[in-house]
C-alpha cells in the first residue's frame, strides 16, 4: 500500500511538471481522418442464435486488438525489413494512435498495450512512452524509459545502438550521419536538435485543444519537438535517468477474437453515444466515445474483453474481481470509479431489466468524431446480424 501511494504521489507531481513542461514544449497528438459524404448514426450488432459468438469490428478501417502480439502485429505488417524498419513503424503507429491528455489512471495498469490501444488512446509522455516500450519489448528488442527532468521518452536498442522515438512530441531525432540518435548522443550534442538534420513534427490539433483548455492565452511559435525547453531537458544531463517503474506492465487479453456477443446480446455504437469520462484528476476527457453491451434478461456468464468497463445500467448482479455488486448499487459506483484498479473481466450473475455494460474505446483510433464505415470480422460473425442507420442526406 505504501508504494502504491508513493507512486501516485510521484506521478501527479509529475503531471504537474508535465503540465508545466507541456505549455512550453507542446506535447501532442496524432490527428484524425477526412470525413467522407455518409455518416452513420448509429450502429447495432445482434446474436439472434442461442451460442455466444466471438468476433471482430473494423470501425473506420481500424480493428480491436485481441492481445499484445495482435498490437505488435499491425507495425510489424507494414515495417520495413531489420530492427530500424520496425522501430519507426512502431513510433509511426503510436503517433498515429493516441494523444496528448491526463491518463485515466495514475498507474501502470493503464499502460498495457491492449487496454491502452483499444479503450484509451490518451495520455502524457509518460503513458505513451511506456506503451512504446511494451511492444518493442513483445518484439524482442531491448527497450526502456527515460526520466528526463519533467518529459520521458523511449529509447529502443535497434541494431546496437540506442536510438530515441519519442511519439507524444511526435519526434526523433538524425545524427550527422542520418542515424536516429539516442538520450545520450542528443544530451552531448544538443544542437542534433536546435539544429535538426530534418524537422519531423507539425502540431496536432490535440496540442491546441490542450494548450487552449490550460492556458488560452499560450502562443505556440515553433514546433514543440525542437524549443529551447525541450533542448534543455535533454543537456542538463546530471538530472536524466532511465526510469524502471515503466517496466512493469499487465497483460490483457487472450488469443481469442476479442469482442463477445452472449445469446440474444446487443452491442450498439451511435455517434451520440457518448458519455462523461474523466482523468484521473477530474479532468474531462475531450474524445471520449463508448460502446453498449446489452445483455439478454436471464443470462449469466463471463465477459471477458479487452475493453475498459466505465459504467453498468439497468438491473441484474455482477461479480469483479471476487467482489459481488448489485447494478445501481454506491459499491459498484464506488469500485467502477476506483483508478487504482481497471475493470476488464466482469462475470455477469444475473441480468435484468436490460443490463447494459457500457465499455470505453479509442475514439483517436476508430476515428470516432465521424462514423463512416462498420464491419463485422471473423469466421463465425456470419451468425450476427448489423444494422446501420444514416444521418439524413444534408443533416
Amino acid at each position: 500500500m505504501q508504494r502504491t501511494v508513493t507512486l501516485f504521489s510521484q506521478r501527479a507531481l509529475r503531471w504537474l511538471f508535465a503540465l508545466a513542461a507541456s505549455l512550453m514544449l507542446g506535447c501532442g497528438g496524432g490527428g484524425g481522418e477526412a470525413p467522407t459524404q455518409q455518416t452513420l448514426q448509429s450502429v447495432v450488432v445482434h446474436n439472434p442464435g442461442v451460442q455466444e459468438v466471438r468476433f471482430n469490428l473494423a470501425i473506420n478501417g481500424a480493428r480491436f486488438f485481441a492481445n499484445d502480439d495482435d498490437v505488435v502485429s499491425e507495425p510489424a505488417g507494414v515495417a520495413l525489413p531489420g530492427e530500424d524498419g520496425f522501430a519507426f513503424a512502431l513510433w509511426q503507429f503510436m503517433v498515429r494512435n493516441r494523444y496528448h491528455f491526463e491518463p485515466y489512471t495514475a498507474q501502470r495498469w493503464g499502460h498495457s498495450p491492449t487496454l491502452f490501444l483499444n479503450s484509451l488512446g490518451y495520455g502524457l509522455c509518460d503513458d505513451t512512452a511506456s506503451v512504446t516500450r511494451a511492444l518493442a519489448v513483445r518484439r524482442g528488442m531491448e527497450s526502456r524509459v527515460w526520466f528526463l527532468n519533467g518529459h520521458l521518452v523511449a529509447e529502443i536498442r535497434s541494431a546496437g545502438r540506442w536510438q530515441v522515438y519519442d511519439a507524444d512530441l511526435e519526434a526523433y531525432y538524425l545524427l550527422r550521419d542520418g542515424r536516429v540518435a539516442g538520450v545520450a548522443e542528443l544530451s552531448a550534442d544538443p544542437k542534433l536538435i536546435s539544429q535538426p538534420v530534418q524537422s519531423l513534427t507539425q502540431v496536432s490539433s490535440s496540442l491546441f485543444d490542450f494548450l487552449r483548455d490550460f492556458q488560452p492565452d499560450f502562443v505556440l511559435n515553433i514546433a514543440p519537438a525542437y524549443s529551447q525547453p525541450y533542448i534543455d531537458i535533454y543537456a542538463t544531463a546530471h538530472d536524466n535517468w532511465v526510469e524502471p517503474w515503466y517496466d512493469d506492465v499487465p497483460e490483457v487479453g487472450t488469443g481469442e477474437p476479442p469482442l463477445l456477443l452472449p445469446p440474444g446480446a446487443s452491442l450498439r455504437l451511435a455517434q451520440g453515444l457518448k458519455r462523461d469520462v474523466f482523468s484521473f484528476n477530474g479532468f474531462a476527457v475531450p474524445r471520449a466515445a463508448t460502446m453498449a453491451l446489452q445483455l439478454a434478461d436471464g443470462w449469466s456468464g463471463k465477459l471477458a474483453l479487452p475493453l475498459l468497463v466505465v459504467d453498468v445500467l439497468g438491473a441484474g448482479r455482477l461479480r469483479i474481481d471476487a467482489e459481488d455488486f448489485d447494478a445501481g448499487s454506491p459499491a459498484l459506483y464506488q469500485r467502477l470509479a476506483d483508478r487504482s484498479r481497471g475493470v476488464v473481466d466482469v462475470s455477469v450473475l444475473r441480468a435484468e431489466r436490460g443490463l447494459t455494460v457500457v465499455l470505453t474505446v479509442n475514439a483517436q483510433r476508430f476515428g470516432l468524431d465521424q462514423l463512416r464505415t462498420v464491419e463485422l470480422l471473423g469466421e463465425h460473425a456470419k451468425a450476427l446480424t448489423i444494422v446501420r442507420q444514416y444521418a439524413p442526406a444534408g443533416g
